[in-house]
């Protein structure tokens, strides 16, 4: 799990915009680690950014300490924000929760303001579960910033995202659709563990050189109201706001 510095270029832009309005409490899914390409600078414009009182000087180490691969929980604590995340592996201080089956605590229903899922919710194989977290963390009015795998990433994680997927989840949720875009990032041929599993499977293909895109979906929702998560539905592009067909919630309801 990683926070990019397009991360918080986009989370600084949330707070211009006045998104992340009355900000106090935020969770991370995945306990993210900060990937900065040497711009340690962004650091403190992200501070000043979310400051409260006053403007936020980080240290020279501080810069060096978090550019390094640090932790996104210790960048929060800089600035005085709750911030908790969640991960299998309770690796810097995370609540052991597992996505695939673990309901979250009651003390943490609809608690935080601002839910990040960077390059996590891949990882799981029951995504029902996994994105019934992320609405049950999530206060009303409050946003669920996403930046998943749209197509590429050949052996990265379990699963890819559509726009669809979260046309649907929000159709099936009434999420506001505040921000979404598409970034490439590389061409890749085929994986050398994929070129294998089909030379074992003594399968030819026409192209051997076939390639993918790299690319990743940013989504940022906000949830408007206390209802129990429905599941995406799949069903016509066209409409795509409109009601979830009433015998599926139905069965959804807790």
């Amino acid at each position: 799990m990683g926070i990019g510095i397009n991360d918080l270029k986009f989370l600084m832009a949330c707070k211009s915009n006045g998104y992340l309005q009355g900000l106090q409490a935020i969770c991370d899914i995945g306990a993210s680690q900060l990937y900065l390409e040497g711009e340690a600078q962004i650091l403190e414009n992200f501070a000043n950014a979310f400051e409260r009182k006053e403007i936020i000087r980080l240290s020279e180490s501080d810069k060096l300490k978090l550019s390094n691969n640090g932790y996104f929980r210790d960048l929060w604590a800089k600035i005085g924000y709750f911030y908790i995340s969640i991960d299998t592996s309770c690796e810097a201080g995370a609540i052991n929760l597992d996505l695939n089956f673990d309901e979250i605590p009651a003390k943490l229903q609809e608690k935080f303001q601002l839910v990040i899922n960077c390059g996590t919710t891949e990882h799981v194989a029951n995504q029902i579960q996994a994105f019934k977290i992320i609405h049950d963390l999530t206060a009303v009015e409050g946003l669920m910033y996403h930046n998943v795998p749209f197509q590429g990433y050949q052996t990265h994680g379990l699963i890819n995202y559509t726009p669809k997927f979260f046309w649907m989840l929000c159709r099936s949720n009434n999420y506001e659709f505040l921000d979404f875009s598409i970034h490439c990032a590389k061409n890749e041929k085929l994986h050398p563990d994929i070129l294998l599993s089909i030379e074992q499977t003594k399968n030819k293909w026409e192209n051997i050189n076939f390639q993918t895109t790299t690319s990743g979906i940013r989504v940022l929702l906000r949830k408007k109201n206390t209802n129990c998560f429905v599941p995406p539905f799949d069903g016509h592009v066209e409409g795509a706001l409109n009601k979830t067909p009433l015998r599926y919630n139905e069965i959804f309801k807790k």
